[in-house]
């Protein structure tokens, strides 16, 4: 035996920070072992020349909801953060390839967000309403849900017995009908998509403005994606405001990862763990890639859901439950990302949104979701620009602009390619998509002082996403809420945390992941 430890957790992406930061803050003593050099997975903020920029991350949203008193920041040791609110974040385009030809926008805050869609579409007001308020409650009814999990000790009894009632699997139980009475709009919508919660609305640019942002943070079709997860990014960034940490998200990953340091923690870095050690149904410690062992009461993987489970656990131990959710897992799609810094304010050539979404046409269900076939047919409908320094005046100098072009793209389109094929197929995508870009915005990309991107496999790498999936588990319906995995698994003592799990992708989901994963943990002793 190595030694011993109260926590071991695999893995340094926000969910494993933000459970070791939790417990260490809580006593436990964390050890985390990372196979990279650095923290963060995904989240990472990293400078080229004068520019600043963002491993993946686009925007958040807030971190209080409902009246919750989540206090999260306090509880994470992070209340010295500065947050920044942006207040009018989102301008969305329609293009046709050569040029934009709709602009629309989409302010935040309950009271803006509103007037602005209803400014735009002024005939459609009583629908807006109704759209407005069925997001605001199915997020509510979520996030009680998150408020039980990742609340130790402090628990709505009302909300926890309600819970418990759904799930009663006889549907004509009165008791689980309580459950659906408490939990309404949750209950009616967890089966259904985006598409199934807007199909009243016939203006199809209307139905386009709601469906946008969830398209945006998840690249799945309205018609695919859950109405709770499109309603809950609707409520995040329309009906409240969207944030960001001065100084990027680095700074949070630096803040939790010295707070587990700072309380007796450690993080491991370039040390890879191969295998969790099973012993009589029970998780009890770790294997190295080098062999190396460790023990620990707890272990939390922080990993994709389907790299834990189909390569560091024997398939002997799974149950029927999870061996049905590992055959039917679906990655997200990953993403084609150009980071530009440019010499000049993207500002003075019309753009004075931080995020500016683009799309070929105002139905989503039909755009096309790869951009590289063959060198004839290279071609993205949808993409971002997303305007670092707008957001944050820290990442460029004054009069210059640190920008990311993102597209969606899928990981088979590298997956096999030799190196020489790998190089070539880079530059060309990334150049023919600043091109195509430029040619649609007007805006002068190929004066930038400093040009480089990521492909699918750059983002698995980083992510230890074995399909480099931007938010784990693709967030269609079957996959939401308990068609993930679960943080307390199957596993005396073995417990997860990252996107795959219930809460979902994005860092601030995975964040509550995290406490969720420390609170099972916490509750145990």
């Amino acid at each position: 035996m190595k030694s011993q430890y109260d926590v071991i957790i695999i893995g340094s992406g926000i969910g494993g920070l933000t459970t070791g930061s939790y417990l260490s803050r809580n006593g436990y003593k964390v050890r985390i072992f990372e196979k990279l050099h650095q923290p963060g997975g995904y989240v990472n903020t990293f400078k080229r020349k004068d520019y600043t920029f963002e491993g993946s991350t686009h925007i958040l949203h807030e971190f209080e909801d409902f009246n919750f008193n989540f206090d999260v920041l306090k509880r994470l040791g992070l209340e010295n953060l500065e947050l920044l609110h942006i207040n009018d974040c989102f301008d969305i385009f329609i293009h046709d390839h050569n040029k934009i030809i709709k602009n629309y926008k989409i302010d935040s805050g309950k009271e803006d967000g509103f007037k602005c869609f209803v400014n735009q579409f002024s005939s459609d007001i009583k629908n807006i309403k109704i759209i407005f308020e069925k997001c605001y409650h199915i997020a509510k009814d979520c996030f009680k849900i998150v408020k039980l999990e990742s609340s130790p000790y402090k628990i709505n009894f009302i909300d926890l017995i309600s819970a418990l009632f759904l799930l009663i699997k006889d549907k004509n139980s009165l008791l689980r009908k309580i459950g659906e009475f408490h939990y309404k709009y949750l209950n009616e919508y967890i089966n259904k998509s985006f598409s199934d919660l807007t199909r009243f609305i016939d203006n199809q640019d209307l139905k386009f403005l709601l469906d946008i942002l969830g398209y945006m943070c998840t690249n799945v079709k309205p018609s695919k994606l859950s109405a709770i997860t499109g309603a809950a990014i609707f409520y995040q960034f329309v009906l409240r405001k969207p944030t960001w940490v001065k100084g990027g998200t680095k700074s949070m990953v630096e803040a939790l990862a010295n707070n587990i340091i700072n309380n007796n923690g450690e993080i491991i870095y370039k040390s890879q763990v191969t295998q969790i050690i099973i012993e009589k149904g029970k998780s009890i410690g770790v294997i190295l890639a080098n062999g190396e062992k460790y023990y620990a009461k707890y272990i939390v993987s922080n990993l994709n859901g389907y790299e834990t489970y189909k390569n560091l656990i024997d398939c002997d131990t799974h149950t029927e439950e999870l061996t049905t959710k590992l055959s039917n897992y679906k990655s997200s799609l990953s993403a084609f990302i150009v980071y530009l810094g440019l010499p000049f304010d993207l500002q003075d050539f019309g753009f004075d949104r931080s995020t500016n979404v683009f799309s070929n046409c105002n139905n989503l269900d039909t755009v096309k979701q790869e951009i590289y076939k063959s060198e004839d047919s290279y071609r993205e409908d949808t993409f971002i620009i997303t305007n670092y320094t707008l957001m944050d005046e820290s990442f460029s100098k004054k009069g210059k602009s640190s920008i990311a072009l993102a597209t969606a793209e899928t990981f088979e389109n590298w997956n096999k390619l030799t190196k020489k094929e790998y190089n070539k197929q880079k530059i060309l995508i990334q150049s023919q998509f600043i091109q195509n870009v430029q040619k649609i915005t007007r805006i002068p990309l190929d004066k930038a002082e400093v040009s480089f991107s990521a492909t699918p496999k750059t983002l698995k790498f980083y992510s230890s996403n074995p399909f480099g999936g931007v938010i784990g588990a693709d967030h269609n319906v079957e996959q939401t809420g308990l068609g993930r995995f679960n943080h307390k698994t199957h596993i005396k003592n073995l417990f997860h945390a990252g996107h795959d799990t219930k809460t979902g992708g994005g860092i601030n989901a995975v964040i509550n992941s995290g406490l969720i994963a420390a609170s099972h943990i916490l509750r145990k002793g």
